[in-house]
């Protein structure tokens, strides 16, 4: 399996792979072409909240058992990339199907989480190895065994044994001769374990069958396409072993970039599209005839699937696979393959795909992101502002965005006295990722941040440092170092998972007591109202407490409630007051105004 894959599965592939038993996990890197399979099939992947504790919990005991291994595995090993001994394709294709069958039945929602999972890990990856961070290894194994627990034990096990049947029989001991022996059996053991956690909390059945769209634009446009490219496809040697090569001249690490470019894409498509592609896709498999060519239906089943799929993403996110793909794939490889088929052929199916595109794109994702209703929402509060330069500014923003540290920005817990040095990277591991998005995108566009802490005072915890008579100043200091809390941490984490944001946030209020009323919480954000010089009706809090959820009329500000302390803030959880939506119809007549007047001064 391609290193992004590979990475992907981190322990599923790692561990097995290595103990060896050729009897049991005997699973290997797989074909090149399976690269974008298994990355649309990461991108839907984590957990239900139903076993989200249990499996958790034993992700971190597998850790303990696995990353010293883990740190021994040179990831960056062109090995990763190769498909071993003598790997037939449609033998290959056979075990990609049954994984996309595994992929079409897991829970979208699932799916999606861990594809964020995945991302996350491979922006911490560091040293000569390329190993992701320890909480990261810890929340993608997490993440592998709920999708695992959200698809019946059979289809998994039909994943394993197709894979197992392909597996070259010298390819586990050579793996574990790469490594330490006694840590590789180690992290089999905790794989064992790990796996007994992830089949106890199994689903029975598979879900419903994917909605699958029809009588539309992008179908229509999907039989033009198959009409104009299918001689292409016929033309094309699909049984070459070219397709299980690496891409000429990139390294491990090159490949990777671009395959994280496909996850993101993936955790940003519709789920029941994806479902729909993953099926269509199976089907088309089943109909494969002996030169490796699909039938003219499946094939226009499958190109109106992807062009449905690739539809529900941003254009930005589809771009960003395009420009890094063309980044690792040689100017060899187009003229290649180009001078393998009839020339006037690829022509018209190109000429096919560009018309595809089109229609495809006219009907890419209109829905506005979270980021983007969250700011639309936030305009609707105020016309204009004077900005840096003392230029009125039509679209520059004074709402202050406040969110509180915890069960908003992070998940994890501070403690009494904060949190200890040494548990800072597990700290930082917590935060949401949908605050790790929006606040460097508002501070982009203008906005003011703050955070409120609740339940931090200096006082109170040098107070709580003092065990006895003879406590030292010196050591108390020392005791004091050993902890980080309050506007330290919360600057920490920030700088941590989302720097380009950090000066942004110049407020940071705190309250002595966690469970505060609603006095001292109102003493908070007037705190930051003074330090922006804003008005409150034109501050916004999120908070992990719906007793502070209140509309914000003309002189209180806004709360809006967090419902999940376990996920913190998400973008699809919480809602904007619909009294303030409608407050942004009224600001197109003042806009139309002011863009009228600066029209007339030069006519």
């Amino acid at each position: 399996m391609v290193r992004g894959a590979r990475k992907a599965l981190a322990v599923g592939v790692a561990v097995a792979v290595a103990c060896g038993l050729q009897k049991h996990l005997n699973f290997v890197p797989g074909p090149r072409h399976a690269a974008p399979v298994a990355a649309a099939a990461a991108s839907m992947m984590m957990a239900p909240a139903a076993f989200a504790d249990e499996i958790g919990d034993a992700a971190k005991k597998l850790g303990d058992a696995s990353y010293s291994f883990a740190k021994e595995v040179d990831w960056n090993n062109g090995i990763f990339l190769q498909a071993p001994g003598k790997f037939q394709p449609l033998e290959a294709l056979k075990a990609i199907d049954k994984m996309i069958e595994m992929g079409a039945a897991a829970d979208p929602k699932l799916l999606k989480d861990a594809a964020e999972a995945h991302h996350k890990a491979i922006g911490s990856i560091s040293g000569p190895n390329g190993v992701t961070s320890r909480a990261d290894w810890d929340a993608v194994n997490a993440a592998i065994g709920r999708v695992v627990a959200s698809v019946p034990k059979a289809k998994v096990m039909a994943v394993y044994d197709s894979v197992n049947a392909i597996t070259d029989p010298g390819v586990p001991a050579y793996m574990k001769s790469l490594v330490n022996g006694p840590d590789a059996e180690k992290a089999y053991q905790g794989f064992l374990e790990f796996k007994d956690v992830v089949e106890k909390n199994q689903v029975a059945t598979a879900g419903a069958p994917a909605v699958v769209p029809s009588g539309d634009k992008i179908g229509e446009a999907a039989k033009a396409l198959s009409d104009a490219s299918y001689p292409f496809i016929k033309d094309i040697d699909w049984l070459s072993d070219i397709y299980l090569k690496p891409l000429p001249g990139k390294t491990a690490p090159e490949t990777l970039k671009a395959i994280d470019k496909m996850i993101v894409m993936g955790a940003k498509m519709d789920g029941n599209l994806l479902k729909a592609a993953a099926e269509a896709h199976h089907k088309a498999i089943g109909s494969i005839d002996a030169t490796g060519v699909t039938s003219a239906a499946d094939y226009e089943a499958v190109n109106a699937a992807i062009g449905h799929l690739v539809a529900s993403v941003p254009k930005t996110t589809v771009m960003d696979v395009y420009n890094s793909m063309a980044g690792v794939v040689d100017s060899s490889v187009p003229n290649n393959l180009f001078s393998k088929v009839n020339p006037l052929d690829a022509v018209a199916a190109a000429k096919g795909f560009y018309t595809f595109k089109d229609v495809v794109d006219w009907f890419s994702v209109r829905k506005t992101t979270g980021v983007e209703r969250l700011s639309r929402w936030l305009r609707a509060r105020e016309i204009a502002v004077v900005g840096s330069s003392g230029v009125q500014s039509l679209w520059r923003s004074s709402c202050v965005v406040v969110f509180e540290l915890d069960d908003v920005m992070c998940c994890r817990s501070r403690g009494d006295r904060g949190v200890s040095l040494f548990q800072l990277e597990d700290y930082f591991a917590g935060i949401s990722q949908d605050f790790a998005e929006v606040a460097p995108a508002l501070a982009r566009r203008g906005y003011f941040l703050a955070v409120v802490i609740r339940g931090f005072h200096p006082a109170n915890r040098e107070e709580k440092s003092s065990p006895s008579r003879w406590w030292r100043k010196e050591v108390a200091e020392e005791a004091k170092d050993e902890f980080v809390d309050g506007p330290e941490l919360a600057r920490k984490l920030i700088a941590r998972r989302c720097p380009d944001a950090l000066p942004s946030f110049q407020a940071i209020s705190t309250t002595q007591d966690r469970k505060v009323d609603g006095s001292s919480l109102e003493d908070a954000m007037q705190q930051i109202a003074k330090e922006y010089r804003v008005p409150a009706r034109r501050m916004v809090l999120f908070t992990a407490s719906n007793a502070f959820e209140q509309d914000g009329q003309d002189k209180t500000w806004t709360g809006i409630h967090v419902p999940n302390p376990k996920e913190g803030f998400r973008h699809d959880d919480y809602q904007l007051p619909t009294s303030l939506d409608e407050g942004y119809l009224t600001l197109l007549p003042a806009v139309l105004e002011q863009a009228w007047g600066f029209v007339a001064k030069r006519l």
